[in-house]
């Protein structure tokens, strides 16, 4: 009977090992697949992040070119060198500061500023009047229609006003 006990508690131990080693294997397989699967999905998560910024660049880019050719579109044509060379031009006299001093004394806003620098004219400042009437710096008008043939002030094309 002893020896009956012995083999009974030798099986049963052996029985118990067996279970431990497959639950200890178990637990393996569960804790590789489990970390395969936090692997896998921090790579697509990455992956997924990687495409987001791709895709949010991509759509800058499609923005930036659709301004553009926005602009591109919408820009105004500008007066050739010929055409500003044309525009009449005079140098400010103390006769046409007079009715400026009057203005002023009056509180009235000067009638001689120049629309681009808002700086009133000064005797000696070469001015160029444009077909439309409005008189700007020369200095300060001729950059303007090298990129834009419209009037600051009132926006009347000054191609169309020489070409009448």
């Amino acid at each position: 009977m002893a020896n009956a006990d012995s083999d009974e508690g030798l099986g049963t131990s052996t029985i118990f090992g067996i279970i431990a080693g497959i639950s200890i294997s178990l637990v393996c397989a569960i804790l590789l697949v489990s970390c395969a699967v936090v692997k896998r999905r921090a790579l697509l998560r990455r992956e997924r992040e990687r495409l987001e910024r791709q895709i949010q660049i991509l759509q800058r880019q499609r923005d930036m070119v659709a301004l553009l050719q926005e602009a591109k579109n919408s820009h105004t044509s500008c007066l050739s060198e010929a055409q500003i060379k044309s525009l009449s031009r005079r140098t400010i006299s103390e006769k046409d500061i007079e009715p400026c001093k009057a203005d002023l004394e009056n509180q009235n806003q000067s009638t001689l500023t120049c629309g681009v620098c808002l700086m009133d004219y000064s005797v000696g400042d070469l001015v160029i009047s444009l077909p439309c009437s409005h008189v700007f710096h020369d200095a300060c008008i001729v950059p303007w229609l090298t990129t834009n043939d419209k009037c600051p002030l009132c926006i009347k094309s000054i191609k169309n006003l020489i070409a009448n």
